[in-house]
Parts: C-alpha cells; sequence; structure tokens
C-alpha cells in the first residue's frame, strides 16, 4: 500500500534536527467527525522542514523509533518522551544476516570487502533505537546531540517535528477491520505482510511508511496512488464504504509504526538486504 522511496526511509532511521518553523502552525478545533469531539485535529496543519506524524488515543501505544546513537531531547515533554532502547541481536542470527547480505554480493560476481562486512555486521549486531512516545496530542520540536558534547551536531536550522493527531479507540478498530477484511477482494494484508518477504513483497507498514506525511496526504496516496510528485510504482488504488473508514485506515496505520524492538531490529536487516539488491539491480 505505502511504498515510500528509500531516501525517505534513511530520513526516518536516521535522526537528525529539522526545521520546525510552521508554514501555517495555528490549530484549530476539529470538525472531522472521525476525530474526538472538542480537540484539537493536528493531522492536515501544514509544517516546515521534516515531520514525523504519529497518533494518540489513551491506550495504543503510537511510538515512534528512530536509529542514531545519539541523544535525543524533547522539548515539550508533555507531548512525548524519548526513552533509548537497548538491542543486542545474537551472533548466530547477526551471522546468517551478514551471510544473506554477502550473497547477494557473490551472485553479481562482487566481494564484500572486510571493512564493509565489519561494518554491516556491527549495525546489525547492537542497533542503537531510541523510542519516542507521545503522552498527548500536540506538536513539539526534537534534537539530537553527540554523548558528553554540549553542541548541536545539526544546526537550528535542522530542527525536527513531531506531530500527535487525537484518534480513537473505535476508529483504530474500524481501520483495522478494512485493513484485513477484503472489500473488492483486496485486503491491505494480501500484499502488506509482517515482513518484505512474504505475499506480493510490499514493504511492512512497521517500518514507519506513513510517517512522514500527514493524514490527508496518507488517505490521498492509498486512494489515488498519488502524492503530489510521487507515483505508486503499481497500480495502488484502495476503495471504502465511507470517508469515516478511509480516515480510520489512515489512524490504524500509523498504530502499525510501532512493532517490537526485536521485531524493528529485523525490519532494518531486510531493509538493508532490499537495498543492496536495489543497488546491484540498478547497475545493470
Amino acid at each position: 500500500m505505502i511504498i515510500l522511496e528509500k531516501k525517505s526511509l534513511i530520513l526516518i532511521v536516521f535522526l537528525g534536527l529539522l526545521q520546525s518553523c510552521a508554514e501555517n502552525s495555528t490549530n484549530t478545533t476539529s470538525t472531522d467527525p472521525n476525530q474526538k469531539s472538542g480537540t484539537t485535529d493536528l493531522s492536515q496543519a501544514i509544517f516546515g522542514g521534516t515531520v514525523y506524524y504519529t497518533g494518540y488515543d489513551g491506550v495504543t501505544d503510537f511510538s515512534i523509533y528512530v536509529n542514531t546513537s545519539r541523544g535525543i531531547t524533547i522539548h515539550d515533554p508533555t507531548v512525548a518522551t524519548a526513552q533509548q532502547v537497548n538491542i543486542t541481536v545474537d551472533d548466530s542470527t547477526v551471522a546468517t544476516q551478514v551471510a544473506e547480505i554477502e550473497a547477494v554480493y557473490t551472485a553479481n560476481g562482487e566481494t564484500m570487502s572486510t571493512r564493509r562486512k565489519n561494518h554491516i555486521e556491527g549495525h546489525l549486531r547492537n542497533p542503537e533505537i531510541w523510542k519516542i512516545i507521545p503522552l498527548k496530542s500536540g506538536v513539539t520540536t526534537i534534537s539530537a546531540e553527540r554523548e558528553g558534547r554540549p553542541e548541536s551536531i545539526w544546526s537550528t536550522a535542522e530542527t525536527r517535528t513531531v506531530v500527535v493527531s487525537d484518534y480513537t479507540a473505535s476508529q483504530l478498530e474500524i481501520g483495522r477491520q478494512r485493513y484485513e477484511t477484503p472489500l473488492g477482494n483486496t485486503a491491505c494484508t494480501q500484499c502488506h505482510n509482517e515482513s518484505f518477504g512474504e505475499a506480493a513483497g510490499a514493504p511492512p507498514h512497521l517500518l514507519g511508511r506513513v510517517l512522514l506525511i500527514n493524514d490527508s496526504d496518507v488517505a490521498q496516496w492509498i486512494t489515488t496512488g498519488q502524492v503530489k510528485t510521487r507515483q505508486a510504482s503499481v497500480a495502488h488504488r484502495w476503495t471504502f464504504q465511507s470517508d469515516e473508514e478511509k480516515f480510520a485506515t489512515v489512524a490504524y496505520l500509523r498504530s502499525k509504526q510501532t512493532p517490537d524492538e526485536q521485531a524493528f531490529a529485523k525490519l532494518l536487516f531486510e531493509e538493508r538486504l532490499t537495498e543492496t539488491k536495489a543497488e546491484f539491480e540498478a547497475q545493470q
């Protein structure tokens, strides 16, 4: 369903600071029937720079994972908090993963250098991940600094923004049903599963494929296969019984951005493997 370009994923997993100045950051009271009555609808607001979109319903874990060794600072701790996640992948799994990547090199008549192998092995064994946990709907900027150094490693002009929209548990249930149930003989799960190698091979939503676009753009993408200048590489049009169901599915996609840490580490490996194959294909 949502197929973002490789560069978009790199932006997701390597966190820096981006510009937070808003083109139109004024919050308005929601008139969308899919939002909680009387709450602020942030899903369509326009912000400058790179923005991470997620949600909050008081029950569901809408946390965002980012892969960085830097220290993360949340500038409005009432909106979200940041927590470093320590993941250790066992040696046997890492050896198998490295062998799979090395096999791609061999299949293309090349040898992976020892330096490259050690670099990949290090990242696979101990991915450095931060978990940004929404606490309520709202907007906050985030920054990252090198450990032990007071200066920011990015300029102020690169501040990133986190936007947390209000959803409801009933919305997520409606969205889950559409995601899993065929309508016109098509369910999202027929192409998008929990792993890159399953079904039709569409990327799993567990890696945050909708993280960088707002609710309106996500809804447009899943119904037309196009947002601004980006066009899906395959036919990509879902149908919905109502706008309520469509935006409920958007909310459900947000909730799928939070796999457990080990699953996230596995998906990072699968993404690296997929990118390695794509790099060789591009050379042919």
